[in-house]
């Protein structure tokens, strides 16, 4: 099975993660492949907001549990980061 095509950054303390859509499963349907991939890179995921691209551009939150693993999607439907960031509460600040 070929897996999710991503990369992912943390931008304000926020794990954000972007789908290459690259033909493979998409970010939305490999996710416990993804957050794992993460986990392995950010051990403390539980503790950070997650938002992710979709292969339509559009950013949404991925709710993660006490140890990091998918609890659930939440709309945020900003086709912007700085706009999804905000959203979160998590503006980005001047030079960022």
């Amino acid at each position: 099975m070929n897996h999710a095509d991503f990369d992912f950054e943390l931008v304000n303390d926020v794990v954000v993660i972007y789908d290459h859509d690259n033909g493979n499963i998409s970010v939305t349907n490999d996710i416990d492949f993804v957050l794992a991939s993460i986990r392995d890179d950010i051990p403390n995921l539980a503790n950070k907001p997650v938002i992710y691209q979709d292969s339509d551009g559009r950013f949404d939150r991925v709710f993660v549990d006490a140890s990091g693993h998918f609890a659930g999607f939440c709309a945020i439907g900003e086709k912007i980061l700085e706009k999804a960031l905000a959203k979160l509460g998590r503006p980005l600040l001047e030079g960022q």
